[in-house]
């Protein structure tokens, strides 16, 4: 499948059993949690997706080669990365002020000046 721009799950069973978290059923929390987590590239789920019994076995699931997961190596002009917290992130570069650090799944997280963003946000750098 190529070219998915949105995914709309669908529960056609109303007697269906509710999650106590969501107050949606429990299948299609269950599944929409495991698309969540193939979604995330592999360098953020640490940081964005909180342990969850749901995940217990997400290891087996063939994994989404899609095209905004990259790896270290590869370069284009966008990269997902997310907001690191200030306690463990660097100090700013000389000069900046203003700004915040961001894991871009390289070796370094990457400066992105400007307004502050706050932390554990899932952000596209340029």
């Amino acid at each position: 499948i190529y070219g998915v721009d949105e995914v709309v799950i669908f529960e056609d069973r109303s007697d269906a059993a509710k999650s106590e978290e969501d107050g949606v059923s429990r299948a299609m929390a269950f599944f929409a949690r495991n698309l969540q987590y193939l979604e995330t590239p592999q360098y953020l789920r640490r940081q964005l997706l909180p342990v969850h019994r749901d995940l217990k076995h997400v290891g087996l699931l063939a994994p989404l080669d899609a095209p905004h997961h990259l790896r270290k190596h590869e370069n284009l002009a966008f990269r997902e990365g997310v907001v690191l917290n200030k306690d463990k992130a660097p100090p700013p570069p000389p000069g900046e002020t203003s700004g915040s650090w961001v894991n871009c799944g390289l070796d370094n997280p990457v400066w992105v000046a400007g307004e502050e963003i706050e932390s554990d946000v899932r952000v596209t750098v340029r």
